[in-house]
């Protein structure tokens, strides 16, 4: 275990800093424990610069518990140096979990298929479920009902991401990203005193720079405010990806895997 967390850690951790270009934290701590007793895969507490995490003690190496680190790892930068309000559970947990996405895929832990696979378990978990329409402003107060109140905004989050990344390649013809959004918002922060939160006018500030404000205002009232789901279509994604749908809910598919790879790692 030791080697292949040492393994894993090195590639991860020099995968997440080069997505944020951000070397400043000379140290990150990272803590995992076997326990032989534990009842469940893997959990734990992040910090500023690190994670402690305990385990049921066979092997670390299984893709659940090399997500849950990296996820939490990836608290550093969303929740940590880029915090919004905690009603505000979208970005905080939903984008990480969508950067998480693309920061394993470019460590080399995460394979093509498997990002199609991890994403499309997001949009059959939050289009199937009976609260996908609830407004943001009711999630929070219904967050420690755990259950879907609990996961909604991690799978809201991830989708809305994943739209917004193919919205700001499309308008960019593919030179910019949802990480130079991110990095931009990130910037926009170090100007900000300690502890300030990043508002959703901030945010719409910020991307206004890849998309139209008016865009950002309506698909952000409608999709993360009102809660209403994204309808993908073919068009509102980049050529490598394909949409189809059943019972109503969208399936992706990624129609060439070397342009996929090669637009998504960096």
């Amino acid at each position: 275990n030791r080697l292949a967390i040492r393994d894993y850690f090195t590639r991860f951790n020099q995968s997440i800093r080069k997505y944020w270009d951000d070397y400043s934290d000379r140290c990150f701590s990272l803590i995992l424990q076997p326990f032989l007793e534990a009842d469940h895969n893997i959990g734990g507490v992040a910090f500023a610069n690190g994670f402690i995490g305990k385990y049921k003690a066979d092997t670390i190496v299984t893709p659940h518990r090399i997500y849950t680190i990296s996820h939490e790892i990836g608290h550093h930068w969303i929740g940590h140096r880029l915090e919004m309000n905690i009603s505000n559970q979208w970005f905080g947990e939903g984008f990480n979990d969508y950067i998480t996405f693309n920061t394993l895929l470019s460590a080399g832990l995460l394979t093509a298929g498997e990002f199609e696979n991890r994403i499309n378990d997001v949009f059959k978990a939050h289009y199937s479920s009976g609260i996908r329409n609830i407004p943001n402003d009711s999630v929070f107060k219904n967050y420690w009902k755990m259950g879907d109140y609990n996961k909604l905004p991690y799978r809201r989050g991830c989708i809305f991401a994943f739209y917004l990344d193919n919205q700001v390649r499309l308008a960019s013809q593919g030179k910019k990203t949802i990480r130079d959004l991110l990095r931009s918002l990130a910037a926009f922060r170090e100007t900000k005193p300690s502890k300030y939160e990043i508002t959703v006018a901030d945010f719409i500030e910020q991307a206004s720079a890849y998309l139209p404000q008016s865009q950002l205002e309506s698909v952000m009232e409608e999709y993360i405010m009102k809660g209403n789901p994204i309808s993908f279509s073919n068009e509102m994604l980049i050529p490598e990806f394909r949409v189809s749908t059943e019972k109503d809910i969208p399936r992706i598919s990624i129609s060439d895997e070397n342009n996929f790879l090669t637009l998504f790692k960096y």
